[in-house]
Order: structure tokens, then sequence, then C-alpha cells
């Protein structure tokens, strides 16, 4: 879920998130000791979905999660935030008490560019409708 509105999310100081394992352990419960690369399972089962199947991976060290139930993943605690909670990134950040100086920028939508055929569709139904005195459709 690309959210194209904000810049840059490295404009933050990650310091000030919490460290990974004891994150997903105050969510979710007691962690699996983590295998050679790092991964956890988590012994609740999966908080995306209701299965009980201990499909749930967690990154201790960098904070990645992936589900091989129901295909939720992400890079980082404040993507697990945002997919469990259904927030948006700066939301994300007041989870974790974090001061962020973003501001949504919004871009003004610009008019479909018409195809040919269109456009003399368009012109043409104006010529008929006013005559001699039809506006130029553009």
């Amino acid at each position: 879920m690309k959210d194209s509105n904000f810049r840059s999310p490295s404009q933050f100081d990650r310091s000030a998130l919490p460290p990974a394992r004891s994150f997903y352990e105050r969510e979710l419960g007691k962690l699996s000791r983590a295998d050679r690369k790092g991964w956890a399972r988590v012994k609740a089962g999966c908080p995306f979905h209701a299965s009980e199947s201990k499909k749930s991976f967690f990154g201790h060290l960098d904070g990645g999660f992936y589900c091989f139930g129901c295909g939720a993943k992400g890079g980082d605690v404040i993507a697990f935030v945002r997919q469990r909670y259904g927030l948006s990134f700066p939301d994300a950040l007041k989870h974790f008490h974090i001061e962020s100086d973003y501001k949504r920028v919004r871009r003004k939508k610009e008019p479909p560019i018409l195809s040919l055929e269109r456009l003399a569709a368009r012109n043409l139904a104006a010529a008929v409708e006013y005559g001699k005195d039809a506006p130029y459709v553009g």
C-alpha cells in the first residue's frame, strides 16, 4: 500500500522506534526463538487473519514481517502498525509518539488528455449544436 502524497519516509528519526522484538512481543505476545536468519514465529498466530496456524514470521532485527497464510508483509514496525490499525504514515508515527513535519502535498488534478478521435467528436457535437458560433473544445 503505497501512499504517494508524502515525502520520503527517511525524514524522521528511526532510532526513536522501539526495538522490533520487544514491540512485537508487546503487540502479539510471546515470539519463538529466532532462527539463524533472524526470523521468529508468533505463538498466537497471525494478527491479520483469524487462523491460529504458526505461519507468521517476524524479524527481530529489522522489524520485517510476513505471513504465509494471508500474505501480509511489511518491512518494519511502522508498516505493521499501518496495516494492523489502518493508519496513515503520520498517524503511525503518532502511535509511536514520534514528532514529524510531514504535510500532505495536494496535487492539482490535470485535465485528462483526450484522444484525437474523442476531441474531434466533441468539436463536431459542438458545431452541430451551436452552428458557426460553436466554441472550440480543446
